[in-house]
């Protein structure tokens, strides 16, 4: 089977991931572990940390943040 060549870029790949997490878990609040253990391509919690603050709005303080 050949590979079709596409590149997709890391956070573009975050993102579709926390959209599949939302769409099948819709009573879980989307935290960096919970998006951390759902996409287990990206291991690198400050990368996944960096795409949620950008992109989504953030709720809570410290240790209870998450995001909507």
């Amino acid at each position: 089977m050949k590979n079709c060549g596409y590149i997709e870029k890391v956070a573009d790949e975050v993102t579709c991931s926390i959209e599949e997490f939302k769409l099948l878990f819709l009573d879980n609040k989307i935290t960096t572990s919970a998006i951390l253990d759902w996409c287990q391509v990206i291991h690198s919690r400050k990368r996944i940390k960096g795409v949620l603050d950008k992109k989504y709005k953030r709720i809570g303080e410290n240790r209870w943040i998450y995001y909507g």
